[in-house]
C-alpha cells in the first residue's frame, strides 16, 4: 500500500516538472482588469462589491477622479452609509482636496459619531490650520482620553506645528508619545 502511494506521488511529481508544452499566460495588463472589471459590472450592475473593486482599482492607479466618480454614484444610493462618505473623503483626500475630504469626514461623522472619524476629521483641520482643529482634539480627550489622547495631542502638534509655533507644536507631541508610548500617526 505504501509502495503504490509512493509511487503515485514520484509520478504525479514528476509530471507536474515537465511544463514545456505548456505556454506562459500573458499577466493580466490594467486595460484588461479595468475592462474585466466594468464587463462584470454591466453583468452584476447593483454589485457593490464589483464597483468597490473597480473604484480600488483606479485608486491603485493614481485615478482619484474616476474612482470618486464611483464611489459618489454609490453614494447617491445610500447617502446614510457612514462608510461610504468615509470612503469618499478618504479618496478627495489621496487627491489632494482637503476641503471635500473634510466636507465628507463631517458627513461621516454626522451619520455616526465614531472617534476614528472625528481624529481624521481633527488630524485634516489641523493641516488647514484651521484652530477647530484645537476643540476637536479636546472633544477626542474629553470623551476617550484612555484610548485616543495620543492621537488627540498629536493633532494638536501637527496644529502648533503649520501654524509656526514649534515650542508648542513638540510639547503636545512629545504628550502624544507620554500618553501612548506605542503610538505611531
Amino acid at each position: 500500500m505504501v509502495g503504490r502511494f509512493y509511487l503515485l506521488f514520484t509520478a504525479i511529481i514528476l509530471l507536474s516538472c515537465n511544463e514545456e508544452d505548456k505556454k506562459i499566460l500573458p499577466v493580466n495588463s490594467s486595460a484588461n482588469q479595468e475592462a474585466d472589471l466594468k464587463m462584470s459590472i454591466e453583468a452584476y450592475p447593483d454589485s457593490f462589491l464589483l464597483q468597490e473593486n473597480l473604484a480600488n482599482f483606479y485608486q491603485e492607479n493614481g485615478d482619484y477622479e474616476k474612482a470618486i466618480v464611483i464611489m459618489k454614484r454609490r453614494l447617491s444610493e445610500d447617502s446614510l452609509n457612514d462608510k461610504l462618505q468615509e470612503a469618499v473623503g478618504y479618496l478627495y483626500f489621496e487627491n489632494d482636496d482637503t476641503a471635500q475630504a473634510i466636507n465628507y469626514y463631517k458627513n461621516a461623522y454626522r451619520l455616526a459619531p465614531d472617534k476614528d472619524y472625528l481624529i481624521a476629521l481633527a488630524t485634516l483641520e489641523a493641516g488647514k490650520k484651521n484652530p477647530i482643529a484645537l476643540k476637536l482634539a479636546d472633544e477626542i480627550i474629553n470623551t476617550d482620553k484612555i484610548n485616543s489622547a495620543d492621537k488627540a495631542y498629536y493633532v494638536k502638534g501637527i496644529y502648533y506645528s503649520r501654524v509656526g509655533q514649534k515650542d508648542l507644536a513638540i510639547e503636545h507631541l512629545d504628550n502624544a508619545i507620554k500618553s501612548g508610548y506605542t503610538f505611531t500617526p
